[in-house]
Parts: structure tokens; C-alpha cells; sequence
């Protein structure tokens, strides 16, 4: 049983250390969803070439990633919006010259199936949109994480003992502890003497 709790403890904190990158590429996958589904619109159903199709498909997907990756990847706060959509759109622009290019050499000029070229393309440009990002638009390296990112919740415990349990906390209930009230927002804490 220990084993398969310091398993499930390794596991945990891997996902914890990667919790970014994992949360990124969820995302990622839900906009790749997106551009796909438009990208097949765009290319078979109202005939754009390969590369104006790509285009169209891109411009929805880095609507979606921008407002995903904002709010819940990356849970930024910064309130220069203005410049950080600049940079966004900055590094979705060289993500869109990739993506266009990567195209335009995979389908018309190696001949490889439209939806498997942009399936490569889709990978090579997730991994450079992360990384610019992470780096520089979002500035997550510069951000002082927030308390429940700092703390992995394996590692927080509370003990609250029940109605009838009184007894069994002694001297400890009346002496070492109480329960403060403290600030404007009402919040209850524990409180050594």
C-alpha cells in the first residue's frame, strides 16, 4: 500500500511541476479542435486554398487561445490587456507565417494529405506559441504564484473535530489555540496563543 501511495505521491508531483505546460496543451487541444473544424470548412466546403484556409482557421483559433490561456492557463492579471493582446497576437503572427509556411511546403509542394500537414504544422506551432507565451507575453517566470499554487494540497491538512469530540481535545481546546476574526472579509483562522 505504501508503494502505491509514494506512486500516486510522484505522480501528483510531476502533474503538479507540469501543471502549466499540461493545462497549455489541453488547451491546445481544444484549439487545434478549432482550427481544424475550420480549417476542413474553409478547404473543402467553400474552396479557399490551402493557405487562405489556414489563415481563416488560424484567426479563430487564436481567438479562443487568447481568452483560454489568459483566464485559466497562465490566470493572468495583468491589467495592460492592450499590450499583452499586442504580444499575443505578435507571437500568433510568427506562429501564423509558420503555420503558412509549413503548409504551403507540406500540401503543394511535397504532396502530403491536407489534414496530416496540418497535424505536423498544428504540433511544431503549439510548441513555439507556448514557449513564446510562457516567456513573454504572460510573463509567468515574473509572477509570484498565488497561495493555493504555492502549497500542493497533499500537503495542507486540517483537523476540525467533531460536536461530540470535545472532550478529547483537553486543555488544548481552552489554551493553545483560538479562533480569531480578522479583517474586513470576515475569514476565520486558527491562532496560537
Amino acid at each position: 500500500m505504501n508503494e502505491l501511495t509514494a506512486e500516486n505521491g510522484r505522480l501528483f508531483s510531476t502533474i503538479w511541476r507540469y501543471r502549466t505546460f499540461i493545462k497549455y496543451c489541453a488547451v491546445g487541444c481544444l484549439v487545434t479542435g478549432v482550427d481544424f473544424a475550420v480549417f476542413v470548412l474553409c478547404f473543402y466546403q467553400l474552396r479557399f486554398g490551402s493557405v487562405a484556409a489556414k489563415l481563416v482557421a488560424f484567426t479563430g483559433a487564436v481567438t479562443v487561445s487568447y481568452l483560454l490561456n489568459r483566464t485559466w492557463t497562465f490566470r493572468s492579471r495583468n491589467k495592460k490587456v492592450a499590450q499583452q493582446v499586442s504580444k499575443f497576437l505578435m507571437v500568433s503572427v510568427v506562429g501564423a507565417g509558420l503555420s503558412s509556411l509549413g503548409i504551403y511546403l507540406q500540401i503543394d509542394i511535397l504532396a502530403v494529405h491536407p489534414l496530416v500537414a496540418n497535424g505536423i504544422t498544428s504540433i511544431l506551432v503549439l510548441s513555439w506559441n507556448f514557449l513564446a507565451n510562457r516567456h513573454w507575453t504572460f510573463c509567468v517566470a515574473r509572477q509570484r504564484p498565488r497561495f493555493h499554487e504555492e502549497a500542493p494540497l497533499r500537503e495542507i491538512s486540517i483537523v476540525i473535530p467533531a460536536y461530540n469530540e470535545e472532550h478529547r481535545l483537553g486543555e488544548l481546546k481552552g489554551s493553545a489555540f483560538r479562533f480569531e476574526r480578522k479583517g474586513s472579509h470576515g475569514g476565520m483562522f486558527l491562532d496560537r496563543d
